[in-house]
């Protein structure tokens, strides 16, 4: 591998640490490295004069993070941004399974408006309505215009039992609309399963964290004995999360080969390869994707599909194919930078595409699960 720091797919997103250089040398011996010198000895004075010179008293931090947010904001990038110690905190207890908020994985779309890209199944936000595509007007009576994610993020994360009102656009209604939520603690299991009838499988994968893995290996040990017809992994609505994990469950699915590549703006590429360890299922798999089915879950959907592990049923996928690194700062804050585009194992990247299914199938809006029951069919043999 060729870096020696793990990366995640974001939504999101990792916990690594790099080294942090506390001064910077002036003196750099390559064109490359004094270019950066002098645009930071720009910084230096430009922070110096407003600290020594400004007619208040200047709150260093603050001005540091102003000017991080600054830097990030100039690269019109909706998964690139800054996180405050509290923050950054948070995220990472949220990977680690439990966290307090209303369960949504947001993003932006081309017209940096904060988009839902899903709920995740079980928790307030599902329950209260909110859908994949939602666009999220004002949180409480905040506007989110000009907000990043993070502090998007940061408005609606809350005590458990607290309130936050969301006003948001739906597609097909003419006026916004207006939806209050109560914040939980939400103790996410990551996966659930259940034997179908006709010796089917059924996994249910609602996000990709740490324990995902071990999930699945368990719920796999559990029903594949009976699932002699075969598995249903149902992805949908699920928002992504870390890469690891999606290169783990991909594991269980296929025994050998790049699960995806990953691509830094030079074009050197690093291969992620399957882990041959894990691999166990052997029967027919149909997965289950929608527009709700993003990052890791394309991971997944996206290396099943180019080795003819699995056949897609559902609706076209999100379509996010970057990768961000998480890198923590000397005081607790961090940045979170997207490095570089991943790649499936057929070369296919997806980003702002999606991934369409092999067969598609459509919502039924009255309620029936037409997807589910078009995913048995094909385990079935039936047309």
């Amino acid at each position: 591998m060729r870096r020696n720091f793990i990366v995640y797919s974001l939504v999101s997103l990792v916990v690594i640490t790099v080294s942090f250089l506390a001064g910077m040398n002036y003196g750099g011996y390559i064109s490359a490295q004094n270019s950066i010198d002098r645009n930071l000895q720009i910084l230096s004075q430009a922070y110096y004069f407003i600290m020594n010179n400004y007619v208040e008293k200047v709150d260093g931090r603050n001005l540091s993070y102003k000017g991080i947010e600054g830097m990030i904001s100039s690269l019109n990038d909706p998964y690139s941004y800054f996180m405050k110690p509290e923050d950054y905190k948070a995220m990472g207890e949220e990977f680690q399974g439990s966290f307090e908020g209303i369960g949504i994985e947001i993003g932006m779309n081309d017209k940096k408006q904060i988009v839902v890209i899903s709920p995740i199944d079980d928790t307030p936000a599902q329950k209260a309505g909110l859908k994949s595509g939602d666009i999220i007007l004002k949180v409480d009576d905040k506007s989110t215009e000009g907000m990043n994610l993070d502090q998007v993020s940061r408005l609606i994360r809350g005590p458990a039992g607290t309130k936050v009102r969301l006003t948001i656009q739906r597609e097909g209604e003419q006026k916004p609309i207006e939806i209050t939520i109560t914040r939980a603690v939400i103790r996410l299991l990551t996966v659930s399963s259940k034997l179908l009838e006709d010796n089917i499988g059924y996994v249910k994968i609602k996000a990709f964290r740490e324990p995902t893995a071990d999930e699945l290996n368990n719920a796999l040990d559990q029903i594949l004995p009976k699932a002699r017809r075969g598995i249903i992994l149902d992805l949908r609505n699920n928002p992504g999360g870390l890469l690891s994990s999606a290169i783990q469950v991909a594991s269980y699915f296929i025994q050998k080969g790049p699960i995806l590549y990953a691509e830094d703006r030079n074009g050197n590429r690093d291969q992620f390869d399957a882990i041959s360890s894990l691999y166990k299922v052997k029967v027919p798999v149909v997965v289950l994707v929608n527009e709700g089915s993003a990052s890791a879950s394309e991971i997944v959907a996206g290396a099943l599909q180019d080795y003819k592990k699995a056949t897609l049923v559902g609706t076209k996928t999100f379509g996010k194919g970057l990768v961000q690194s998480v890198v923590q700062l000397a005081d607790g804050s961090a940045i979170s930078l997207t490095v570089e585009k991943w790649l499936t194992p057929k070369m296919r990247y997806i980003h702002k595409e999606g991934i369409k299914p092999d067969i598609q199938v459509d919502w039924d809006q009255k309620g029936t699960d037409i997807q589910l029951e078009r995913a048995k069919e094909v385990l079935l043999g039936k047309k």
